[in-house]
């Protein structure tokens, strides 16, 4: 059998032809040395200093995930993670201590939430719909019409009822879209439900605290948090580390006389010191 020309062995019998390593065909992004991130903007570590210690309020201030007027933020979500566990007897404590106006506001925003949800739903599979049997052209034409159900709290919003914002639009809160999206994470339909009221509890709590961190909560005074640098733990606590790594090692109880030149000329004789803490026994 005649040897193949492309194959190296036929090589001799094609002059134009030419070795080329299969590592050749890959582009050279792919050798390049992958590029420290840029350095933080002051804007941008300001940023951080204000979430920072805002965590840092959380954490010292553990009784704000305990507060009743939360359910306010979501009240579909908290019906899903709270409310679902508790007893008759805990529903009824629970109504007393909001009183009678507080309970039925949340039970009109949560009836809200739940109509807009199913017309936003009906909505969403009448375009499907039309835009399966209609050419792209006419569906481009075609706009939903706008639901006359009121929308859920503005504190939290889903990406379907809210949307991508206009490049012309103002921003509604200071939340980038990587930490809206991992609020969005907590939509019932997104996630499982809890199995447990431990579980319930955790998925809330872990809820209230990006909303705080992203300043979410309209009726919390940020500025006692975010202008107090007492709040700045994690921020020391970075310096030192660094101040301690830049320390070079050294014995405890050296001077820095014991380093002076007197004491090394000759005919002199250094002082000696009386040992401190050293026993002078090895432990192997």
């Amino acid at each position: 059998m005649a040897p193949l020309i492309n194959s190296p062995e036929s090589s001799h019998l094609d002059p134009n032809y030419t070795s080329r390593s299969p590592l050749a065909s890959l582009p050279s992004s792919s050798y390049e040395q992958p590029q420290p991130r840029p350095p933080k903007t002051p804007a941008h570590a300001a940023q951080i200093r204000v979430r920072n210690r805002r965590r840092e309020w959380l954490s010292r201030n553990p009784s704000y995930f305990r507060s009743l007027e939360h359910e306010l933020a979501d009240p579909v979500l908290y019906d899903a993670l709270i409310r679902r566990f508790q007893s008759h007897e805990e529903r009824e404590e629970e109504g007393r201590a909001k009183g009678f106006g507080r309970v039925l506001e949340v039970d009109l925003l949560r009836g809200e939430a739940r109509l807009s949800k199913l017309a936003n739903d009906a909505s969403r599979g009448a375009d499907d719909g039309a835009s399966g049997n209609l050419e792209s052209s006419s569906s481009a034409e075609t706009e939903p019409a706008t639901s006359y159900i009121p929308q859920p709290s503005r504190s939290r919003s889903s990406s379907r009822t809210r949307g991508r914002p206009e490049p012309n639009s103002p921003p509604e809160t200071e939340m980038n879209w990587e930490e809206l999206e991992a609020l969005e994470t907590h939509d019932i339909e997104k996630r499982s439900a809890p199995q447990t009221a431990e579980e319930g509890r955790t998925r809330w709590d872990e809820f209230l605290r990006l909303r705080f961190v992203t300043g979410g909560d309209e009726d919390f005074d940020y500025r006692i948090v975010d202008e107090d640098d007492e709040y700045d733990t994690l921020e020391r606590r970075e310096q030192e580390d660094a101040w301690f790594e830049n320390e070079e090692p050294g014995w405890v109880g050296e001077s820095d006389y014991d380093d002076e030149a007197g004491l090394k000329e000759e005919g002199k004789k250094s002082v000696e010191r009386p040992l401190r803490g050293e026993t002078g026994v090895q432990d192997f």
